[in-house]
């Protein structure tokens, strides 16, 4: 994934988000999912626990990832590409 559009897709849809703390994706995610080490399983299970049996937690991330999600519509994310490549030029 080039960017964390599956984690966004999911936050948009109202679901709590575990991810990877690798690559671009925590900065997708922010702080609006729980993130994890990909090389320690043991983490990934306390995350999805954590949604699990917490549920002030899991709807927290709820509420917090449909915002999310909301700064990262296609509109928006034209505008920075746009303002990135007039940067550039």
């Amino acid at each position: 994934e080039g960017f964390g559009i599956p984690p966004l897709e999911a936050m948009a849809c109202g679901c709590p988000v575990v991810a990877s703390n690798v690559s671009s994706i925590p900065e997708a995610v922010g702080d609006a999912g729980l993130l994890f080490d990909p090389n320690n399983p043991n983490d990934l299970i306390k995350q999805i626990e954590k949604i699990i049996t917490d549920k002030p937690t899991a709807l927290n991330l709820i509420e917090k990832g449909i915002i999310r999600a909301k700064k990262f519509g296609w509109d928006g994310m034209a505008d920075i590409i746009y303002k990135g490549y007039q940067e550039l030029l």
